[in-house]
């Protein structure tokens, strides 16, 4: 059935942006719901090289994160601590 002046068609996402296309990679990578369908980011990165380096990018700094490395190493507390005077630390 058709209703309006135009048959309803399913969502067209070519046209998305590389902004909104990022927000769902990001949360593709932390295990959110996109509330996309799949096909949605898939046709966006066939198309938009720029996104595909980003998202290679956000999956290796993720990776490194979870895995760890030397550089999840430094404790910068006491350094931070140090620098500021004790009487800013007390709660007034």
């Amino acid at each position: 059935m058709v209703s309006g002046n135009f048959a309803r068609q399913l969502p067209h996402y070519l046209s998305m942006h590389c902004e909104t296309a990022r927000e769902v990679m990001s949360a593709k990578i932390d295990g959110e719901d996109t509330g996309l369908p799949t096909c949605a980011l898939e046709e966006h990165l066939a198309s938009c090289a720029a996104c595909r380096e980003w998202q290679r990018r956000a999956h290796a700094v993720t990776r490194r994160a979870r895995l760890g490395g030397s550089f999840l190493d430094y404790d910068l507390t006491p350094r931070v601590l140090a620098a500021v005077p004790a009487a800013e630390l007390i709660p007034k």
